[in-house]
């Protein structure tokens, strides 16, 4: 992956759609599609914009309006991919309005569904007891961030959040 970025903003286009639309098409003749999900922004994204004579959709899970700042391809980009998929479906109504408001132009394709979340599972978990002795060691206020370190996460801002309990 890290080659082909440096060949794409070397060259100035896209060096990896050649493996794409090389990689799509093999797929494709191996096997019969319906439907084709980007699961993922970025490469995914581009990647499953390769696909032909099938419906291609989209999952959009980030702030997208955040995401175009840490992107190096230019906004243009971003939309050519996108004008490939039949849908572009977003995990809230926050998520689809800020989609709908940096393409605009796709917004009649754009939609949201809630993550699935067993929220049942998540509250009794919540009440078990922690068996971690380092974790229960002493009095001090612990926090704990689960997540894929990546910047789209944000957990940069964690210092900032603890900072403004402290000072609060």
């Amino acid at each position: 992956r890290r080659f082909f970025q440096k060949a794409d903003n070397v060259l100035g286009y896209f060096l990896s759609n050649k493996l794409f639309e090389y990689e799509t098409n093999r797929i494709q003749q191996k096997g019969c599609f319906d439907i084709v999900v980007g699961f993922q922004e970025g490469i995914t994204t581009r990647f499953c914009s390769f696909f032909k004579g099938v419906s291609i959709v989209a999952w959009v899970q980030c702030d997208y309006s955040i995401y175009l700042k840490g992107i190096k391809h230019p906004y243009k980009v971003e939309q050519q991919v996108y004008n490939t998929f039949d849908k572009i479906v977003c995990v809230s109504k926050c998520t689809s309005d800020v989609m709908k408001k940096v393409f605009h132009e796709l917004a009649d394709r754009i939609t949201y569904v809630y993550n699935t979340l067993d929220l049942s599972l998540i509250n009794n978990l919540s009440t078990e007891p922690i068996f971690d002795d380092q974790f229960l060691k002493n009095d001090i206020f612990k926090i704990v961030s689960l997540g894929r370190i990546n910047w789209v996460k944000r957990f940069d801002c964690i210092p900032q959040i603890v900072r403004k309990i402290l000072d609060d």
